[in-house]
C-alpha cells in the first residue's frame, strides 16, 4: 500500500510538560521519473482521525542526510501536498510529479522526511531512506 499512518499518540515522548516528536522510521522504493503518491493518514491513539486542516507540510528528498557533518546536501525533489478533503479527516496526499522524480535517475540512494507545521512549531513524522530503481523507458 501506498499509505503511510501515523498514530500521534504513539509517536509522543512525554517528558514532564514537553513533547517531541519522535519520528517513524520509513524506506520506500520507486522508480525514477515516474509519479509517485502517498497517503498519509494522523490518527490518535482511538484511531480517530487528526483534524489537520490548520496544518502545513515540507516533504523533500535530499542526497544525504544533513547533520553538522555534512552542513550542505543536495536537494533533489520536493512532494507536493495536498489534503485529501478537508484536512478534518487527518488525510494529506503527497505527491512526487514524473518531472520531479527524473532527477532521482543519478542516485541508487537518498533520504526522505516529512515535517509538519502548526504556528512556528515544526514536527517531523516519517523519515527514512529511499531506494530507487532507474526505469527503462525514458
Amino acid at each position: 500500500s501506498n499509505n503511510l499512518i501515523v498514530n500521534t499518540d504513539d509517536l509522543l515522548d512525554r517528558q514532564g510538560a514537553d513533547m517531541a516528536l519522535v519520528p517513524q522510521i520509513e524506506t520506500i522504493e520507486f522508480y525514477a521519473g515516474d509519479t509517485h503518491v502517498r497517503v498519509i493518514e494522523m490518527l490518535d491513539l482511538n484511531d480517530n482521525p487528526v483534524d489537520v486542516s490548520g496544518k502545513s507540510f515540507d516533504c523533500e528528498i535530499r542526497s544525504r542526510l544533513n547533520d553538522e557533518a555534512t552542513p550542505t546536501d543536495t536537494l533533489i525533489a520536493t512532494f507536493d501536498w495536498a489534503f485529501v478533503t478537508d484536512g478534518t479527516d487527518g488525510k494529506i496526499e503527497l505527491t512526487l510529479r514524473a518531472e520531479e522524480s527524473i532527477a532521482l535517475r543519478g542516485f541508487r540512494r537518498a533520504y526522505w522526511d516529512l515535517e509538519m507545521t502548526t504556528g512556528t512549531t515544526v514536527q517531523t513524522l516519517f523519515r527514512g531512506n529511499i531506494n530507487i530503481v532507474r526505469d527503462v523507458s525514458e
